[in-house]
């Protein structure tokens, strides 16, 4: 487990933990928050009084392999401290949501206090106040995605997905047999704010969708609406850009059949207050062994306004214009008589840049029958832009 895992693996570990009704803890039991963190961290105050105490991680790596003095020291110096935030669900429902990093350095010991108020996940009560207890000697000098095993939600894999963003998928929840999966994602922006989607599936009463905030500055974060536009999550994630097109619709444009619309990150901050959306969409054909099958790979760049999107997409220099869609397009490569590599439409506040990459194999397409593909997928997906 590297140590870019801190945030990702102890905030989703919360959520996970808070859907098991089983009260099993490793190596540790119920116990007494002290109200205060470790003297070395400077933190101040713990967000809660009493809970439970659970060991997040195995068996400890050779000398040689750990995390050193340097590294954790750096890490507390970026993460310490205390987070807080809210969540909000499908439901309505919502509460605050609090937490503590306490990395000790010398006791080469980190531990995460969470605190969750209100009926999270449907639950009857607020969840139990849980510290993630992390042994330094576990945590590796480089970063790597792992598969964990914990009492509390049973096997999980933990993926890092680029740009502070990262994932975690749970198909069996110990004590709820009635949950199918879970899924969270999130991003973390200078690992001084960020936010997580998560997504229940099954009969459970925790079924549905929700958000979470969070921030080490400035007010308690707002987690924003499950399904908003503006879910920084959602966006950041690819989520947003895998929703603006069904797996039907690309199925009939590409002519085969195609896996469902995919989520593939995307980047805050790209350029001054644009952030990108990136998602793709895959034919079932076997594209990499030179089959007939295809990719749509698009993105969106997303700015504050209009008018920053106007000055943003004046980087296009030297592509040739496509009349008739959206407030302007242009394409790649420049030839008239090539047929379209990449396009790229702007609409409103938004940039949509768009390529289909094809395997061999199937039989060749005109430029015209080309080009056609790439407008009618591009009406479809500034169909559903906001």
């Amino acid at each position: 487990m590297g140590r870019r895992a801190l945030l990702e693996l102890l905030g989703g570990l919360a959520f996970l933990a808070a859907c098991s009704e089983t009260s099993t803890v490793t190596r540790a039991t119920s116990s007494t928050s002290s109200g205060t963190a470790r003297g070395s961290t400077g933190a101040t105050s713990a967000p809660g009084s009493t809970g439970t105490t659970v060991e997040a991680t195995t068996s400890k790596l050779a000398k040689g392999a750990r995390s050193t003095a340097d590294q954790l020291q750096t890490e507390r110096d970026k993460i310490n401290g205390i987070w807080r935030g809210s969540w909000r669900d499908d439901k309505d429902r919502g509460g605050n949501v609090d937490g503590i990093f306490d990395i000790d350095v010398a006791g080469r010991a980190i531990d995460f206090t969470l605190k969750i108020d209100g009926p999270f996940l449907g639950g009857p009560s607020a969840p139990t106040t849980t510290t993630y207890r992390v042994d330094a000697d576990a945590l590796s000098r480089n970063d790597d995605d792992v598969t964990l095993q914990s009492p509390l939600v049973g096997a999980f894999d933990l993926q890092f997905l680029g740009f502070g963003e990262f994932q975690l998928n749970a198909s069996h929840i110990p004590g709820h047999d009635d949950i199918t999966s879970l899924v969270i994602k999130g991003v973390w922006q200078d690992l001084a704010s960020g936010s997580m989607t998560y997504e229940v599936k099954g009969s459970s009463s925790a079924a549905g969708r929700g958000t979470v905030a969070w921030t080490r500055r400035g007010p308690r974060a707002k987690a924003p609406k499950p399904g908003a536009i503006d879910d920084p999550t959602a966006f950041l994630n690819g989520d947003y850009a895998a929703s603006l097109i069904t797996v039907e619709e690309a199925s009939r444009l590409l002519g085969q059949p195609c896996k469902e619309p995919e989520g593939n990150g995307g980047k805050s901050n790209f350029a001054p207050g644009l952030n990108i959306s990136n998602a793709r969409v895959e034919t079932f054909a076997d594209l990499l062994n030179g089959g007939p099958g295809a990719v749509i790979q698009y993105s969106v760049y997303r700015a504050g306004d209009a008018a920053a999107m106007q000055t943003f997409f004046r980087r296009y220099v030297g592509y040739r214009a496509v009349p008739n869609l959206g407030d302007e397009a242009v394409a790649l490569p420049p030839g008239a008589s090539f047929p379209i590599g990449t396009l790229d439409v702007r609409q409103g506040r938004d940039n949509l840049e768009l390529s289909i990459v094809r395997g061999g194999g199937g039989p060749p397409l005109s430029k015209q029958q080309s080009d056609a593909i790439y407008l009618a997928i591009a009406k479809v997906i500034l169909g559903r832009l906001h």
